[in-house]
């Protein structure tokens, strides 16, 4: 049986939420860390992040309600008892949000936005990394010519499109602009994506 919100973060739930926790483990995410979530969904890798850290050490951040209402249901699926911290922000507003982060994951959430909210995105989470914490985002590489259709809008999703690719200079441009450092860190796992490090 189909579960709506399970296929309309785009399906593969068991597979590309292992596929995030299996990356966050190998890159050093340990029990004890913060962890920021952002673009939760309905905790496609929250269900398993949340029972691997401490209580109140996942935040979840998603701004369509509806997924959040979701997430609720997963966690009792799961029958998970630790607790996480959710919030439903908009605009990459984490003003509500009194934590700094040693790590950081944004999956399938810069693949859907335009240029200026992903600056944005960047102006108002990076104040949020630890000194030495790590903002791992995955983007579409765009290759001599964007696929047909990127850009399009977002079949449900507001203020996103379908598929939104760019080269790496894109990124390095950004970099300079915020005197942070971002790393292609190339594929990873996912068929689809490659993987960007951004640390201050």
């Amino acid at each position: 049986m189909k579960i709506w919100h399970r296929e309309a973060i785009g399906g593969n739930w068991d597979k590309f939420g292992k596929l995030q926790y299996d990356f966050l483990l190998d890159k050093g995410l340990k029990s004890h860390h913060y962890l920021l979530d952002l673009g939760c969904g309905s905790l496609r890798g929250g269900v398993l992040f949340i029972p691997y850290l401490e209580d109140r050490h996942y935040y979840g951040v998603e701004k369509e309600p509806r997924l959040l209402e979701a997430a609720q249901v997963e966690l009792k699926e799961y029958k998970i008892e630790k607790i996480p911290l959710l919030f439903h922000i908009e605009n990459f507003d984490l003003s509500p949000i009194d934590a700094e982060f040693d790590f950081m994951l944004a999956q399938s959430v810069l693949t859907h936005l335009r240029p200026n909210m992903i600056e944005l995105c960047l102006s108002k989470v990076v104040p949020k990394l630890k000194e030495d914490g790590h903002f791992y985002a995955t983007f579409h590489h765009m290759g001599k010519t964007p696929r047909k259709g990127s850009f399009n809008r977002h079949p449900w999703r507001r203020n996103e499109v379908g598929r939104a690719e760019y080269k790496f200079e894109f990124f390095e441009e950004l970099a300079e602009k915020f005197g942070i450092k971002i790393t292609n860190l190339g594929k990873w796992g996912h068929p689809a994506s490659s993987m960007l490090d951004i640390t201050k």
